[in-house]
């Protein structure tokens, strides 16, 4: 397993104030994240969170459950010795995926992130949604392998309350009928800085066309926190 593997680019510019680590959504990829490099300022050097099983991954087996993709994803940073503070952003299982290595990462010794960035997911897990509603988000992607073993780490997650030590912001879209604007005030309760949730158009999957939007508040945020 190298850094290689999970991080693209692999390396980012020394230069850099800030790191950002991007995790996509469920069924989805790093293709996601494609424009985010240019829309961020060179201070803020971003690496995109390449899961297994997909893409030039295609033949290492995909992860079916939460656990051991954090135990691996704690071995990378454990790899990738870096005094520069970090932020971790998501969106839907990205959003999981961020928060719980944010716990992970410091019940192992490790230096956490400054900073986690939560779209399109509560940290008490997806709430009880109607069938439809659930089919009309999976009807937006393709339903491929991929998709089969993120969807079992998201149903398969169960919520113990575990808190992050660093601020936490959150992002969701108007009309999400899976994790509504309301249910981000869960996050609250899980950081001891509670930065509010933005509200964007759109439904589930509302970074598609507010990736821009989302990047250029975030950065903000960003620069805020760490000048």
């Amino acid at each position: 397993m190298t850094t290689g593997q999970w991080l693209r680019p692999p390396e980012v510019d020394p230069e850099a104030t800030v790191r950002l680590f991007l995790f996509h959504y469920a069924g989805g990829g790093i293709g996601m994240y494609s424009r985010w490099p240019t829309l961020l300022p060179s201070s803020i050097a971003c690496q995109r969170v390449h899961l297994p099983g997909r893409h030039e991954r295609h033949r290492e087996p995909l992860l079916t459950s939460l656990e051991p993709l954090l135990e691996q994803l704690v071995e990378i940073f454990e790899s990738e010795p870096d005094e520069r503070p970090y932020v971790l952003f998501g969106h839907s299982m990205g959003a999981l995926l961020a928060y719980r290595l944010g716990v992970a990462l410091r019940a192992a010794g490790l230096a956490g992130p400054s900073l986690v960035a939560a779209a399109a997911w509560s940290p008490t897990g997806l709430p009880i949604a109607s069938d439809s509603a659930r089919a009309a988000v999976t009807a937006e992607l393709a339903f491929t392998d991929a998709l089969q073993a993120d969807i079992a780490v998201v149903t398969g997650y169960r919520d113990d309350g575990a808190k992050l030590d660093c601020p936490v912001v959150a992002y969701a879209g108007s009309d999400d009928p899976l994790v509504p604007a309301g249910a981000m005030r869960a996050w609250a309760e899980r950081t001891p800085a509670y930065l509010g949730c933005r509200e964007f158009p759109g439904g589930h999957f509302f970074i598609r066309e507010q990736g821009e939007a989302v990047a250029a508040d975030l950065v903000q945020v960003i620069q805020q926190r760490m000048p």
